[in-house]
């Protein structure tokens, strides 16, 4: 079993929370904004939440997840 410096590995730590983040923001996409004709609040409440996500961006940041976890292993797994 190896051993490493607390910081070494908070900064391990800080990357990977960022990198999830990021993910899960990316997958949450942005709130749909219908442009039709105003509608009253039954129908509104009616409509489905839609959001828009763009799959190339989660596609990115889960690369960019995938790139840490890579770099946690070869670094800390030795």
């Amino acid at each position: 079993m190896s051993k490493h410096n607390k910081q070494y590995i908070d900064q391990f730590e800080k990357q990977l929370r960022e990198r999830f983040e990021a993910l899960i923001t990316t997958m949450q996409g942005q709130k749909w904004q219908d442009p039709g004709p105003c509608l009253d609040e039954e129908e509104r409440a009616a409509k489905p939440d839609m959001r828009l996500i763009n799959a190339s961006n989660i596609r990115i940041q889960v690369d960019d997840l995938t790139t840490i976890l890579k770099e946690i292993k070869i670094s800390l797994g030795k």
